[in-house]
Parts: structure tokens; C-alpha cells; sequence
């Protein structure tokens, strides 16, 4: 066995597509119950998803999207993500 072998053994599986259709309703469930959970207030729950993630006030402009994905793109996307 050569170390690429177990290299390779090691490596996780990619979900193929049949698999990935089937996920992504329970995902995007999943991203709405915690979104919603942040809050009521948009502001605020921008303010507790960058306090979560950023270590400082975002450099670039976050966009005000009312989904989580668009809004936890924007934030990733920021240069201050790099610093946590």
C-alpha cells in the first residue's frame, strides 16, 4: 500500500446528484430555521451573523439581502473573514 492509497481512502466521498437533489430541500429548511431564529429585525440578526463571523466591522458592503445564503455569501466574502 502506497501512502496515496491511503490518502485516498481517507478523502470523503462527493455526494453525487441524485443525493445532493434530495438533501437540498432539507438544507434550505434547515438555513430558514436558523435564519429565523436570529430574530425578527433584519438589522439585528445582520449585526449577530457579523459578530459571529467578522473580528471586526466589515470592510466592504454587505449586501441587505432577506435570504441567509446571499447574506452569509456577502459576509464570507469580506476581508476582515480572513482575520478571525
Amino acid at each position: 500500500m502506497t501512502p496515496g492509497m491511503s490518502m485516498a481512502r481517507e478523502m470523503p466521498k462527493r455526494v453525487n446528484r441524485r443525493d445532493r437533489r434530495r438533501l437540498l430541500p432539507a438544507v434550505a429548511k434547515k438555513y430558514r430555521q436558523m435564519w429565523s431564529q436570529l430574530g425578527d429585525d433584519a438589522m439585528a440578526r445582520m449585526s449577530k451573523l457579523q459578530s459571529w463571523l467578522l473580528p471586526l466591522e466589515p470592510v466592504g458592503e454587505i449586501k441587505d439581502s432577506p435570504t441567509i445564503q446571499a447574506r452569509l455569501g456577502s459576509v464570507l466574502l469580506d476581508p476582515t473573514y480572513q482575520l478571525k
